[in-house]
């Protein structure tokens, strides 16, 4: 009986130390993830877990990636070779082609911007999880924060712009942008979301372009050179938002203002006439001139 008793002491103090092992492992993991913003969770994983002929056909893509945007920018169509790109004409000579290029693990989406046939600036986006794992093993690191790919970060994707200034026009004071100016200068350029309308997509979610000026105007009115700004960038997804906010509140502007911002809004229909109206819209199937868009939209809430 003397036995069992210890036996059963010896398993119960057994379990408990593995338990707190355990529960100690668990926390320097979480630990680990919170102060270095997830860099080294790719260490729960097992090594030989990971498929090494995909990784290396993604260290190898992304090798010639990094020589390309550092080196010779302007020849990076050529690895964009996928059959899902799509194009889509912003008017006055500008077109925009978006798509994606998967390899081993890493998938790589792509907005690349052309005026004339000649490219001129193009985003490049990464989710998380696929930069942590380029950062965990690629040789070079250091690379990928060269000031020239011009780096920038949010919570979800890592994104790489080349020309982001050839598709913005320049605020009158082109330094020490405040953040709201910053937002307003991204939304001119077709990386903000180049669908126009309320909301699409397979969850009829609220479409980027949309979700990015209505955080805009939730901070203040719009004034006239900012309105002007908008109506006069690339991107015709902001344009035509512009010309239905500028609707919405024409009552709110003095006559100078709106004789000057209607002779642009007039620009804008005549060079539409070109354009394949359909491609701007998810939830529309037939393809509307530009002002029966515009009055669809003026008869939603989205706003």
């Amino acid at each position: 009986m003397f036995r069992i008793f210890i036996l059963i002491v010896f398993l119960s103090c057994q379990a408990s130390c593995q338990g707190e092992a355990s529960k100690k492992s668990n926390q320097d993991v979480e630990q680990e993830f919170y102060c270095n913003e997830g860099f080294d969770i790719l260490e729960e994983y097992e090594y030989d877990a990971l498929n090494m002929a995909w990784l290396k056909e993604d260290l190898d893509f992304y090798s010639e990636l990094q020589e390309i945007c550092l080196e010779r920018p302007k020849q990076i169509a050529g690895i964009f070779q996928s059959n899902n790109s799509e194009r889509v004409d912003m008017g006055n000579g500008f077109y925009v082609e978006k798509g994606s290029v998967g390899k081993g693990y890493l998938n790589l989406y792509y907005t690349t911007v052309y005026c004339k046939e000649e490219l001129i600036a193009y985003e490049l986006k990464l989710s998380k999880n696929d930069f942590l794992l380029l950062e965990r093993f690629q040789k070079n690191p250091d690379i990928l924060f060269n000031e020239k790919m011009n780096f920038r970060s949010n919570q979800n994707e890592y994104l790489f712009y080349f020309g982001y200034n050839e598709v913005c026009a320049p605020f009158s004071k082109s330094e020490n942008l405040n953040e709201s100016e910053k937002d307003l200068q991204y939304y001119t350029t077709p990386f903000s979301g180049i669908r126009y309308g309320c909301r699409g997509g397979y969850t009829n979610g609220i479409l980027k372009n949309r979700c990015i000026f209505k955080k805009i105007i939730h901070k203040r009115f719009l004034l006239e050179e900012e309105l002007i700004y908008i109506l006069k960038s690339v991107n015709l997804a902001s344009r035509l938002t512009a010309i239905e906010y500028y609707t919405r509140n024409i009552s709110s502007y003095d006559s100078n203002t709106r004789e000057r911002i209607d002779g642009i809004i007039k620009e804008i229909f005549l060079d539409s006439k070109k354009l394949k109206m359909s491609f701007l819209m998810e939830d529309i199937a037939v393809p509307l001139t530009i002002e029966e868009i515009i009055n669809l939209n003026l008869e939603s809430p989205c706003f």
